[in-house]
């Protein structure tokens, strides 16, 4: 982990010291060992690559490295740099398995051009990037909101929970899908025990999900269930695949740093490493949170959505009102296959509403009031000149559990069985959303 040496996805950002830079603050000082043995891979071709690229990087001239570096992966990357869009046009050739593959881009804006191409095209894929939300079994919501109903109280008891499972695994399996009941079920006991060895209390797993307190099995490593996978090179560090594609960005002039994220990036692979060229996608941010934008040729705003925090669970029960039911029931039913969705203003022209086209008028979610802020930043700073109506071109990507606290809970009047156990289902919505009604 000590040659990292960064701790962003973006290209340039200042890296935090390194544990090599440290390690001299250290009394007594350490005992330095070289490890020689590669493990990750055991292919001729693949390890004479990486254990000549480790050494490169950790030996040679600091001015040289990133280009020298980039010399050897171009040279294994056919044809010219194609756009991040046309990704989608070059994985049927390599012929990897799709839950074997993973694709990596150098920054989070690359990533979701790619995912949203991947979509367009029906390829199934899961995302792996900094910023992205915590998504929480979706199953906790959905099964003990059954079992909550079914008792008509916060404590459910194992035969209640396993009914309940029962249930929701016959009506929609994607919910409940790389889950076992006994796990699920011994998860649970650690979270929030019950009065007796066999029963849980659900205000105790709203109030973990609420916080920072919740396992870390209760959440996927990745936004989406099944495909390959698209991250960052940040957001793959410590993490390895049977095949890799890194899309190297066409790009001059990084810093010496950049040699040592381009070595992560081809060191991620166990049996195959492919390598293409992508032309850097031109997008502004935002100082703070670092939200993504850029000006189309239309004279539209393209806007990064789905980050964490971007979606509000108060305000998504709020604009739902009494129709609370019928849009849980809506997220129940998802099964994993992303859907387009739209951000649409509400009658006081707020952006709080999140509705899947086609699909009736009961919004999904609601947007938080960080991100209303942060696009009417971005609107004001482009001269927009009158208040934005929908953004489009978004996906629904993902369904997670969350938690309502004792007093946001309060506050809404919530109907039952929501009231009981303050835990709900919310989409994931991701995308570079195109702000319409907006024009200059």
């Amino acid at each position: 982990q000590a040659i990292y040496e960064w701790s962003e996805d973006e290209a340039g950002s200042t890296p935090q010291k390194s544990f090599e830079d440290l390690l001299a603050t250290l009394t007594p000082a350490p005992t330095r060992r070289v490890l020689r043995h590669l493990h990750r891979t055991q292919d001729p071709a693949l390890r004479q690559l990486l254990l000549g690229a480790r050494e490169f990087v950790l030996s040679s001239q600091e001015s040289t490295r990133c280009a020298t570096l980039r010399t050897v992966l171009t040279s294994r990357a056919p044809g010219e740099p194609i756009l991040a869009s046309a990704v989608a046009e070059i994985l049927d050739p390599l012929g990897q398995s799709p839950n074997d593959l993973l694709v990596l881009v150098r920054r989070r804006a690359e990533a979701l051009e790619v995912s949203a191409r991947l979509t367009e095209k029906g390829v199934a894929h899961r995302l792996r990037f900094g910023s992205l939300p915590r998504v929480a079994a979706p199953w906790i919501a959905s099964v003990l909101n059954r079992a909550c109903e079914a008792v008509g109280g916060a404590t459910v008891a194992r035969a209640d929970f396993e009914s309940a499972w029962r249930s929701l695994e016959a009506e929609n399996p994607w919910l409940v899908s790389g889950w076992s009941l006994e796990y699920a079920w011994r998860l649970l006991r650690r979270m929030a025990p019950g009065g007796s060895k066999s029963s849980i209390h659900l205000p105790l797993v709203a109030e973990r999900l609420a916080g920072a307190g919740a396992p870390d099995d209760v959440s996927s490593r990745e936004v989406g269930s099944q495909g390959l996978i698209l991250g960052t090179i940040h957001g793959s560090k410590g993490r390895e695949a049977p095949d890799v594609l890194f899309l190297l960005t066409s790009t001059e002039g990084e810093d010496v740093s950049e040699a040592r994220v381009l070595y992560v990036a081809l060191s991620r692979a166990k049996a195959a490493l492919e390598v293409g060229v992508v032309r850097p996608a031109r997008w502004s941010g935002l100082r703070a949170p670092g939200r993504h934008w850029r000006s189309t040729d239309g004279g539209h705003l393209q806007v990064e959505i789905g980050r964490a925090g971007d979606l509000d669970a108060s305000r998504s029960v709020k604009v739902a009102g009494e129709h609370l039911a019928q849009q849980q029931a809506t997220l129940s039913g998802f099964i994993g296959t992303p859907r387009a969705v739209l951000v649409e203003t509400s009658e006081a022209r707020q952006w709080i509403r999140c509705v899947v086209e086609n699909a009736g008028a009961v919004p999904l979610a609601a947007l938080s009031t960080s991100c209303e802020e942060d696009l009417r930043q971005i609107s004001k700073a482009n001269g927009l000149n009158r208040t934005p109506t929908r953004v489009k071109h978004l996906r629904w990507f993902d369904v997670t559990s969350v938690g309502l606290s004792a007093d946001a809970a309060m506050k809404l009047d919530l109907p039952e069985p929501w009231n009981t156990s303050r835990l709900l289902l919310a989409p994931v919505v991701l995308g570079p959303g195109l702000i319409y009604g907006a024009t200059k």
